[in-house]
């Protein structure tokens, strides 16, 4: 058995097989089991993921499974306490290691699993590159809330906390998440369209969360979210280099599509244009964008305008190096108004969309990164 201290993580080693990752707090964080890892969220749900010829798949696991393997990652570390053959990968000592599996031990997932439920409402999906950020709610579910792909916020009333309301979820988070804090670099403005506040709470909101969590962010990149320009009000450029000054780095935009007419249909809210101007009006002011794109989203009947109005949207902005295009394969419920669309389009296959998407990748603009999206793989921790 082999333990290892590493980017503030235990890793715990029981044979070629299987590996256990604990946090700061004595989190268990994921496993590796064979060729499956298995990540648990701050929610206490598992998810398993496999790669069999370069296809990712993700599968949830039953709370009887999570159970067990809770279960188990507690009986190795108690093991690997007693044992003194315990191999210690250089230059750890018993002394560092020991205090690990103390916090370990005495972490308790189910007290844990219902306090995060107590701090958050709960958190529906993240860009990728923001999967390890502190997410600080500073508004509940989604205003609009009426796409027919998006099953993220439905039955979440929307609620923009006051001030007050977000300075105590504030202090939640941080007492939730402990030390594992100081290995976060970005804090995530959610839900859905914090951007939706008022410019001068959020500013505000920003420099009290900058005051409260950054000394203890080893390395602060600075604050993230997401955009819905048809639920925002117009951000004058003066306000823009306002949030820029106060840390805003990136906004998210789900641009989905740069067919207006398949926007539409789509229910978002707000245009193709409104997206496109949100975009400009923020690289103005220095702030980067995150531009995302659903593939396949329209089937057969939209393949080509989806295809070439995209990339003719994509190429009004002027993206740089600083910014993102996310590339998200499309998946919905069966149950969702766009599944009863999409009989009428005629499907998108795996084949189709990874077509999409090669297409979309050569045509990005010089030094723009295209980076997949895929929603199945989400489990905030």
């Amino acid at each position: 058995m082999i333990a290892q201290i590493n980017h503030s993580k235990l890793i715990l080693q029981e044979n070629a097989d299987v590996q256990y990752t604990f946090d700061k707090t004595g989190r268990l964080t994921n496993i590796r089991h064979g060729h499956r890892y298995i990540a648990r969220g701050f929610d206490g749900s598992m998810v398993a993921h496999t790669w069999h010829r370069g296809h990712h798949q993700t599968d949830p696991l039953s709370d009887e499974e999570t159970r067990t393997l809770i279960s188990r990652s507690r009986e190795t570390l108690q093991k690997a306490q007693a044992r003194h053959d315990l191999f210690l990968s250089d230059p750890l000592s018993t002394d560092d290691v020991l205090p690990w599996f103390e916090r370990a031990l005495s972490f308790q997932p189910e007290k844990d699993r219902l306090t995060f439920h107590e701090v958050y409402r709960p958190v529906g999906i993240l860009p990728p590159d923001q999967y390890a950020a502190v997410v600080l709610q500073v508004s509940e579910s989604c205003a609009w809330n009426r796409c027919s792909f998006c099953s993220f916020y439905k039955g979440k009333p929307f609620h923009l906390k006051t001030f007050e309301q977000f300075a105590r979820h504030v202090q939640d988070v941080r007492n939730f998440i402990g030390e594992e804090i100081s290995a976060r670099n970005s804090i995530f403005l959610g839900e859905a369209n914090a951007m939706a506040a008022p410019v001068d709470l959020l500013i505000r909101e920003m420099d009290h969360a900058a005051d409260r969590l950054v000394p203890s962010m080893a390395d602060f990149r600075g604050f993230y979210s997401f955009l819905e320009p048809g639920q925002t009000p117009e951000i004058s450029g003066t306000d823009w280099r306002r949030l820029r000054d106060a840390g805003l780095r990136r906004i998210y935009l789900g641009l989905e599509t740069g067919c207006g007419e398949l926007r539409e249909t789509l229910g978002k809210t707000g245009s193709v244009e409104d997206v496109l101007r949100a975009a400009r009006a923020a690289k103005e002011a220095g702030i980067s964008v995150g531009m995302i794109l659903i593939l396949g989203v329209g089937g057969q009947s939209y393949f080509d305008r989806h295809m070439n109005d995209s990339i003719l949207s994509l190429h009004s902005v002027p993206l740089d190096g600083s910014d993102m295009v996310f590339l998200s394969p499309l998946c919905v419920d069966s149950q969702s108004p766009y599944s009863s669309l999409a009989d009428g389009w005629g499907g998108c296959d795996d084949r189709d969309m990874e077509k999409q998407h090669s297409l979309f990748q050569a045509a990005l603009p010089p030094g723009v990164r295209a980076v997949t999206y895929n929603v199945r793989h989400f489990s905030y921790a």
